[in-house]
């Protein structure tokens, strides 16, 4: 009896099951184990049933997020839309509730629709059985072997809740496609309530959340030209230096440093927002100009500055499939390098995904014939070996005529010299860091510089002085720019939004 509760409570944690009243009151194991053969048999019946009426649907794919760790190098390609470090993984699930194909290793930052193009070209790649397709949601494309709702109109089970019945074709086949898709949702959610690390996404608030931009709002606002965005590459190259770069992306101050600096270099009003809207500018080209370099038929021209394209035909099959990608035909990036050096390692490149048989065929080793050893054969290798006499203080046997100074030394092992090297160098790193902070200002030069600007307050003064005291670089610039314009640029870094 006591085996049978452990196995019963087993079987409810890990929601294998959900049991009946009766079933909880039974203690007959055969009684149990009928019952647990009906339910599963009704499951899989009422998912056969949810599934589209036409035969042609073979079950649905989607993409979830698993929480990894990953080098703080690494993080900005691993983080997620929602701020967490995670991997996308693409799953696809017949209607049992069984996994058929697995595509795991991309960046969390990588969209669903990439990992599934990934999963369609490569060379163990996802097949789809010709007039078949798999249910997908919005977020993928409608093609061959794929079926995506309606968009724009209602789709989640949730919208669906008491009364809200269909009113129109396009809500009722979105409530049938919602309610058939939803069996690979179920797929993920049995597979992370039985391994629950998977699962452990800690969901928190980014500062960005607040930030109500959108993309090409610098256009309407801002003009800028290749000597703006040269010297701003310049800028931010030295704000990475310095740290204001983390995983989560560019700093506050970084931002506003770069203005400062561009405004008085330029004699142009540029806010924090205007480099903001940039810089994302920059991710969203090189985005779009990485994906068609990574196809075969394009090429980069370093002298132009644009795409080159081998044919016409193949440009436009490209470009039905990416309609974003239509206006690069042209289009001369004159500071592309800038682009990929500071937007290049913030992107995902999904070098680490792979799928089951992928994995299998790296972790099982190539058969070598040479190293087969014959067991039966009792001289295999000492046919040609000639031992004298060993003394019992001798390591080893001696070969016939050969002198002691004929025996090269053993060789040394490399791990000493590795590790001095990698002590070394976490030396000369400490030592960088120490100089990098080490403060270089005259607190009275600072006091005097500070004094001198016009219509602050005393409680401004001390906030200013306390801060570019701090700041090397930035006094350096309110040094520079011209007394009128010293006050905006104090009261920018020390307002609490700095």
């Amino acid at each position: 009896m006591r085996l049978q509760c452990i196995w019963f409570n087993l079987l409810v944690r890990f929601d294998i099951i959900e049991l009946c009243g009766s079933c909880m009151a039974s203690d007959d194991v055969d009684n149990f184990l009928a019952h647990l053969s009906r339910k599963r048999a009704r499951d899989e019946e009422e998912n056969k049933k949810k599934m589209a009426s036409d035969d042609n649907c073979i079950g649905a794919l989607d993409g979830t997020h698993i929480p990894v760790t990953v080098s703080a190098e690494d993080r900005p390609r691993y983080r997620n839309r929602k701020g967490d470090i995670s991997t996308n993984v693409l799953g696809v699930c017949d209607p049992d509730l069984k996994f058929i194909y697995v595509l795991s290793g991309w960046e969390g930052s990588a969209s669903d629709s990439r990992v599934l193009r990934d999963a369609l070209a490569r060379d163990n790649s996802f097949q789809v059985p010709s007039d078949k397709y798999y249910l997908v949601d919005a977020g993928y494309a409608n093609g061959p072997g794929f079926l995506a709702p309606y968009r724009g109109t209602r789709y989640h089970l949730n919208e669906w809740i008491g009364n809200n019945c269909p009113e129109n074709y396009k809500e009722l086949f979105n409530l049938r496609h919602s309610i058939a898709r939803n069996v690979i949702e179920r797929s993920f959610g049995l597979l992370k309530k039985r391994w629950k690390k998977v699962n452990k996404i800690k969901q928190r608030r980014r500062k960005d959340k607040q930030i109500n931009d959108t993309e090409g709002d610098d256009k309407a606002y801002f003009r800028w030209n290749i000597q703006m965005e040269r010297s701003l590459a310049d800028i931010l190259r030295e704000e990475r230096q310095i740290g204001h770069k983390g995983d989560g992306g560019w700093k506050a101050i970084a931002y506003n440093t770069v203005a400062a600096i561009l405004s008085a270099q330029f004699d142009i009003e540029v806010s924090a927002d205007n480099i903001r809207n940039r810089v994302k500018t920059w991710k969203r080209f090189y985005g779009i100009v990485s994906d068609i370099l990574s196809q075969s038929g394009f090429n980069w021209d370093a002298t132009k500055k644009m795409i080159s394209v081998d044919e016409d035909n193949v440009w436009d099959e490209y470009v039905k499939s990416h309609e974003d990608a239509r206006t690069f035909r042209f289009k001369v990036i004159a500071n592309w390098d800038d682009i990929v050096d500071l937007c290049g390692k913030d992107r995902a490149t999904g070098e680490g995904a792979e799928t089951c048989a992928e994995a299998a065929e790296v972790m099982t080793p190539e058969s070598d014939p040479n190293n087969i050893v014959d067991l039966e054969s009792d001289t295999q290798g000492f046919e040609s070996c000639q031992v004298d006499h060993v003394s019992p203080s001798s390591s080893c046997p001696k070969r016939r005529n050969q002198n002691p100074s004929d025996i090269p030394p053993p060789k040394k092992r490399g791990t000493t010299n590795i590790l001095a090297d990698s002590v070394a160098k976490m030396a000369s790193s400490l030592e960088h860091f120490i100089n990098s902070t080490t403060q270089k200002l005259d607190p009275i030069e600072v006091y005097n510089e500070v004094i001198a600007i016009p219509d602050l307050s005393p409680d401004e003064q001390l906030k200013a002085m306390s801060w570019f005291i701090e700041n090397e670089k930035q006094f350096l610039m309110l040094k520079t720019i011209p007394t009128e314009r010293k006050k905006g640029m104090v009261l920018m870094f020390i307002s609490p939004r700095a």
